[in-house]
């Protein structure tokens, strides 16, 4: 769900967003490297994701 369209959530329903996504682990800083991946993976199609969780999973072992 993009972020537009949990916030319009949240203001129909009346909540905010805290109580919609909770609250980040207080430890979890996103840094750099981080946001250049998400960046990356958002300009991806679904099936190159797809190819991407298989690669990782199969890099991971």
């Amino acid at each position: 769900m993009s972020l537009h369209i949990l916030i319009y959530f949240a203001q129909l329903t009346g909540q905010t967003l805290d109580s919609l996504v909770g609250e980040l682990e207080p430890a979890y800083k996103q840094s750099a490297i981080d946001k250049k991946i998400n960046g990356i993976v958002a300009k991806l199609s679904n099936k190159d994701k797809e190819k991407l969780v298989k690669m990782l999973s199969v890099w991971s072992k």
